[in-house]
């Protein structure tokens, strides 16, 4: 595993810019993983008191049934030190196995992610 530190300064707010990230509908625009087409969040498990502090399993679209089905598992993560977002490629038999209490020793996440820090000008807003 190869691990890569980015550093950017924006032209806008770190929350507007984390809610670009977390937003489904706009992850073709970053995401290699969506396929150039639009995501559905499938499951959202709520962890906080806002909508932005979750677990969720996101669908890709797929243009026929005999496409390979992945899911991604998301967390996420906004408060007014920042956000977090992180997010794992899962194989639909995979994940079967983990939910029917099957031999899931073989599963293997791969995650990804997003720290996203203000750079002291004001920008959290809950949501």
């Amino acid at each position: 595993m190869l691990p890569c530190i980015l550093i950017l300064k924006l032209g806008i707010t770190w929350n507007v810019f984390s809610n670009f990230l977390r937003d489904e509908r706009q992850r073709s625009k970053w995401n290699i993983l969506s396929n150039g087409r639009p995501m559905q969040e499938m499951i959202r498990i709520p962890k906080g008191q806002t909508s932005s502090n979750c677990v969720s399993f996101l669908l890709p679209s797929v243009r026929n049934q005999n496409e390979n089905t992945m899911l991604i598992l998301q967390e996420t993560w906004a408060d007014a030190s920042g956000s977090l977002i992180v997010y794992a490629p899962l194989d639909v038999a995979s994940m079967h196995a983990v939910m029917t209490d099957e031999d899931s020793s073989f599963v293997a996440l791969s995650p990804s992610g997003f720290a996203i820090v203000p750079d002291g000008s004001s920008g959290y807003e809950d949501d």
